[in-house]
């Protein structure tokens, strides 16, 4: 059998074209990284044409922190959908799982150059350095210094901790997040401030936001058929699950299946709590 091969159409005008094409596609594994940055542009070129909140240490924060006020059983109040170019905010968060290999490497495989030397200080960028392997990872794009609220002017010193992301990610699914400043360059990476209710939730939600996988979260948050329980361990799997929910409210993440699933996890929660305080009086 012979196999005709197949030709570009005007291959005297485009066979130069095509040739570079192919070489993209197999020098340095560098073949997904320019689509993921294609369509950060065009994100970052609609958003800044919206009217966003102001970048501020103090992020709008409309999640209750009570350990006692269960999430609610509906989704958040209703929030301004996310607009892209000719596109809608649901087309990219669909395409999103196509570049989350590239882009979770790009996560692992990121090391700070230099890390911030005066305490209390923050600066408004950071150095970054990817690791030797990671040629067909995608450098993240800012880093966040992700707080606590202080409850008084007076509390004691805040803790900080630095997560590295992806704007586009965060952008697509998050309604109240500031517009944020672009990098200046591949190593040199801003770094935003981020206040939230449960600062020790944040990096499950942001994995979700990465890999959409739900049923991974929902094991986690539940405990194991073998586990022994208490209420003592039930109740610290409540709050972890309210700081959860209100780390997603108080940044505007949209994306049902999540809330779908919290409120799974909370009533099975409740369920196991009030049996295990039944059997014991």
């Amino acid at each position: 059998m012979v196999h005709r091969r197949q030709t570009c159409p005007g291959a005297s005008m485009c066979s130069s074209d095509c040739q570079r094409r192919r070489n993209r596609s197999v020098s340095g594994g560098k073949y997904f990284a320019p689509l993921v940055t294609r369509l950060a542009a065009k994100h970052r070129m609609l958003v800044s044409r919206r009217r966003r909140l102001p970048l501020s240490v103090n992020i709008v924060n409309r999640a209750s922190t009570s350990p006692v006020s269960p999430p609610p059983s509906s989704p958040p109040p209703p929030m301004a959908p996310v607009l892209l170019e000719e596109a809608p905010a649901e087309y990219v968060r669909d395409k999103l799982h196509l570049f989350k290999g590239c882009m979770l490497s790009g996560l692992r495989d990121v090391r700070l150059i230099s890390a911030p030397q005066r305490s209390g200080f923050l600066p408004k960028e950071i150095q970054i350095l990817m690791s030797d392997d990671s040629s067909h990872a995608v450098p993240p794009t800012h880093m966040l210094a992700v707080y606590a609220p202080k409850s008084t002017p007076t509390s004691s010193r805040t803790k900080v901790t630095l997560y590295p992301t992806h704007e586009i990610v965060l952008s697509s699914h998050c309604t109240n997040l500031p517009k944020l400043p672009e990098p200046s360059s591949a190593s040199s990476i801003p770094v935003i401030p981020l206040a939230i209710p449960s600062p020790s939730m944040y990096p499950y939600l942001q994995t979700y936001l990465y890999t959409k996988d739900a049923s991974m979260l929902e094991t986690v948050l539940l405990p194991s058929p073998s586990q022994a329980l208490d209420s003592s361990s039930l109740m610290r799997r409540l709050l972890a699950v309210h700081g959860l929910w209100g780390n997603a409210s108080a940044l505007g993440v949209i994306d049902p299946p999540f809330y779908s699933m919290i409120e799974r996890v909370w009533a099975t929660l409740h369920e196991t709590l009030s049996r295990i305080h039944s059997s014991s009086s």
